[in-house]
């Protein structure tokens, strides 16, 4: 137990003195106020290398498993009911006609980006009843909507991520698999309401949706 402590002890040493000696010389080079200043930019450079390392690691992990044993780790599984037919998607954007929207067409439909439904409806406007609703109100009434279709086709209920609720577009995201909701609850932590409000400028449907692997066919790709 003594050695093992003595070992441990002698690699934190070791480390310690390579960094500082490693900072000194950033030092040197680089004319910095202060060697404690580059001694700061190594640890960030390490914890970057280690964190790029880590998910080199995971992936080639991910990548083993699906090799050897010839199945997707369970957070890639895609939940086929969930998914959507041209067709269904079809349907669906016709739900939205008179309710909120004026002539509401499907303007993209990805069915199976990465683990994630995305869908885009375009209109020609609100409807005159709907015209003095906020934001967060037709984002309201797109979930409603959603969710009833999914419902009375499936008899299921479904996490449903609007992206931009406006006048003249709709744009959502419906997860497919575990690690598909775990990314666009991601995304919602950063984006928060602001994708609501009349004055911010919109991103495309091509900067929302994830690009874990772009090598990959998106409408049968069921890696994320």
């Amino acid at each position: 137990m003594l050695e093992i402590f003595s070992y441990i002890i002698i690699c934190i040493a070791t480390i310690w003195t390579l960094v500082s000696f490693a900072g000194y010389i950033f030092y040197k080079t680089q004319h910095l106020d202060s060697w404690t200043d580059d001694l700061k930019d190594v640890f960030n450079t390490g914890k970057s290398i280690m964190s790029i390392i880590g998910k080199g690691v995971v992936s080639c992990m991910q990548f083993c498993y699906t090799e050897l044993t010839g199945k997707l780790p369970d957070g890639q599984i895609i939940n086929p009911t969930l998914m959507l037919t041209n067709k269904e998607a079809i349907e669906l954007t016709n739900r939205f006609k008179n309710c909120p929207y004026v002539m509401p067409f499907l303007e993209q439909f990805l069915p199976n980006c990465n683990g994630i439904i995305w869908m885009e409806i375009i209109a020609t406007g609100l409807c005159t009843s709907y015209e003095t609703l906020s934001f967060s109100e037709l984002k309201r009434i797109a979930i409603s909507t959603i969710g009833n279709f999914y419902y009375e086709i499936k008899g299921i209920n479904v996490p449903i991520y609007v992206k931009v609720a406006q006048k003249d577009r709709l744009y959502f995201a419906i997860p497919l698999c575990e690690d598909g909701e775990k990314f666009l609850q991601k995304q919602e932590q950063f984006q928060g309401e602001s994708s609501f409000e009349q004055e911010q400028p919109m991103k495309s449907l091509e900067e929302e949706i994830p690009n874990f692997d772009s090598g990959k066919d998106d409408g049968n790709d069921t890696w994320l």
